[in-house]
């Protein structure tokens, strides 16, 4: 039987590795939330920029917000939110009525819609990534 101290120094370090763990993963999925909402504001189509303007990108809950008709600039880069540990969903939404269309390729600025190409791309950066990463664990 382990002593008393081989125990509590072994959960100690269990205790650490999750901590590192969890910290990794809440940083990765900021960093992968953020490049997805980059990528289909950046992909959006233009007339007045409202719908570009029109993204919201929240941590735990949906934004239903919609912007108001007129000009709209480039919108500001959304700040991160709580803890970078946890586990919450992340959510990417544009509340205009035209979103489901212009991703459906009813622009000409974005024939293939914005979401599911920006998808596709950070998805295969992120494979390549994996595999760099497991090349230099396992020098293969």
């Amino acid at each position: 039987m382990a002593a008393p101290r081989q125990i509590d120094k072994f959960k100690a370090d269990l205790n650490k590795v999750a901590e590192l763990f969890n910290t990794t993963v809440g940083v990765a999925r900021r960093r992968i939330a953020l490049q997805v909402w980059t990528g289909v504001v950046k992909m959006s189509p233009v007339d007045t920029g409202r719908f570009r303007a029109s993204w919201q990108l929240t941590e735990g809950h949906t934004d239903t917000s919609v912007k108001p008709e007129g000009t709209h600039g480039y919108p500001p880069p959304p700040s991160m939110w709580g803890d970078p540990g946890s586990f919450s969903v992340t959510w990417i939404t544009n509340n205009l009525p035209y979103a489901v269309p212009l991703e459906e390729g009813h622009s000409g600025q974005a024939p293939y819609g914005m979401v599911r190409v920006t998808l596709a791309s950070v998805e295969a950066q992120l494979q390549d990534e994996m595999r760099n990463a497991i090349r230099q664990v396992f020098g293969r």
